[in-house]
């Protein structure tokens, strides 16, 4: 970092590193680095173009011998003989700077630094016209080689949710491979998490994570939100690539989150994707791969109760459906931990029978089967499910709960619905205005949401949102307007209807 800190800055001056009794100097000139001494040698000149092919070990041991008997230079010496051209030399020159870059890499963690600003220890000294380096790619070389393995995972554990490469042209700098090339190309097409970059490709996953680092430093890379690639985006091939490399991979991999990734963080990993890789929601493009996805779905059933509950009574082979059916296998010995589902919440709310809905939840989310929409439905119940009586402070804690549950999933359809509920209880018009279009958008068939954007501020009388009217205007906090009947969810033989009741978030398909 000190390097890379130096190098966009374009600063001059000289790094001194001690640790007991040795001591090495790093000087740089306009952020490029001109010499390194080492206080024990690294590589010497003439060991450079041997070990690239150029010079044979006669020619080397002949230069070195009138090296000695002459005292002069290296280079001048293989230039005379007509050994290297000076062009050559140079090349050696720097290729033994960065070869000293990489010594300073396995330097003790507990070594010391001091940085003088234009400072020049090289004024005068014979190292003076010797060519400078380009920072970036010795870094990263030194990166590749001598990784400071314990910094790599600090930075890697800030990166939450998925990364942007936006300027591919911004990488030219590092001098990567070609393949270091592509990781970075599919990176600028489409935002990835580092676990899922991770997947994808057929690199080791030390060395992806070390180039996400470089781009780090480099700040090359933006946060950003992306939806996790799923089989469809993976083709065929791609899904046996990682049914093959999912077995191995540590639960926060799995999921595609970071280490020290919150609990809502892996809840709302879960089901994003689990939707994505049921493999009974397969198109029949993919069916061939049909058991690799059942096998990466059973992963991250596993995964999630890994790193949620370690006492979960979930079984992920009873959702996955076994034998005739879609019926799991020894389901006559081993029945399903929980009947109750968010459309029996839903039917408890419609009844007016808000302790049953609060216990079905409680016991959804302990069993971590429904994620963000059982949390939803907790905060829901605890104002009376939008109850005319429910205060100010009870709406505001409900408001923080319904945060926290969209922090771990913005996509939560339950949750959103109920927040713009509380907003426009709270007066928070526009807040809810906001809340009911993203309910629309995800959800284009809920009808109050559709409902609620008909009487919105600009139709709506000012009464209707408090906020809209003048302070002095402004009364306490009324109960909302009556919505209209609620859409009635579809009736399976062993689920009942919900019916229009404030307290039902309505959608064609509930999500969690």
């Amino acid at each position: 970092m000190l390097l890379a800190g130096a190098s966009e800055r374009a600063t001059s001056g000289t790094f001194t590193f001690t640790h007991g009794t040795r001591r090495d100097t790093l000087t740089m000139r306009l952020g490029k680095i001109a010499v390194v001494r080492t206080s024990e040698p690294v590589t010497y000149l003439g060991g450079v173009p041997h070990d690239l092919g150029v010079i044979d070990v006669t020619t080397l041991d002949s230069t070195l011998r009138e090296v000695v008997s002459t005292k002069r230079l290296h280079g001048d010496v293989l230039v005379a003989c007509g050994a290297l051209p000076r062009e050559r030399v140079e090349e050696g020159l720097g290729e033994q700077t960065v070869r000293n870059v990489v010594h300073l890499f396995t330097l003790p963690e507990a070594t010391k630094w001091t940085f003088r600003e234009d400072v020049d220890e090289l004024a005068g000294a014979r190292d003076e016209d010797r060519p400078m380096v380009e920072t970036w790619p010795a870094v990263w070389r030194a990166l590749r080689n001598a990784p400071p393995t314990a910094h790599v995972a600090f930075i890697l554990t800030k990166i939450e949710g998925a990364v942007h490469l936006k300027d591919l042209g911004s990488v030219a700098r590092f001098g990567l491979s070609r393949e270091e090339q592509a990781i970075c190309e599919q990176l600028h097409a489409r935002p990835s998490t580092l676990a899922a970059l991770r997947a994808s490709q057929a690199t080791a996953a030390e060395k992806v994570d070390r180039l996400v680092y470089l781009l780090a430093l480099g700040r090359c890379i933006t946060r950003v939100e992306a939806p996790p690639i799923g089989p469809m985006e993976l083709g065929a091939e791609g899904v046996r690539a990682r049914a093959s490399r999912v077995t191995n991979e540590e639960p926060h991999a799995v999921l595609g989150i970071s280490r020290g990734a919150s609990v809502e963080a892996a809840r709302a990993a879960f089901f994003r994707m689990a939707r994505l890789w049921h493999p009974e929601r397969l198109p029949s493009a993919l069916s061939e791969v049909r058991e690799e996805c059942r096998h990466v779905f059973t992963r991250i059933g596993e995964a999630h109760r890994s790193l949620v509950d370690t006492v979960s009574h979930v079984d992920v082979e009873a959702m996955l459906g076994r034998g005739s059916g879609g019926t799991a296998a020894n389901d006559s010995t081993r029945p399903p931990p929980f009947v109750a589902s968010l459309r029996d919440a839903d039917s408890a709310l419609a009844r007016g029978d808000l302790e049953a809905a609060k216990t079905i939840a409680q016991n959804l989310t302990r069993a971590g089967t429904a994620g963000p929409g059982a949390r939803a439905v907790l905060a829901w119940c605890a104002i009376g499910a939008g109850a005319p009586d429910a205060g100010p402070h009870a709406l505001e804690a409900a408001l923080v709960t319904l945060d926290r549950v969209l922090t771990g999933d913005p996509d939560c359809v339950r949750a959103l619905y109920y927040r713009a509920q509380v907003h426009k209880r709270l007066g928070n018009a526009l807040a809810a205005l906001r809340d009911h279009r993203r309910v629309a958008r995800l959800e284009p068939g809920h009808r109050h949401a559709q409902y609620e954007m008909s009487i919105s501020p600009i139709k709506a009388t000012p009464s209707l949102f408090p906020s809209m009217l003048p302070p002095a205007e402004r009364g306490t906090v009324g109960p909302p307007a009556r919505l209209p009947p609620a859409p009635r969810l579809p009736s399976d033989s062993h689920e009942a209807p919900a019916s229009a009741h404030v307290g039902v978030c309505p959608t064609n398909q509930p999500r969690p």
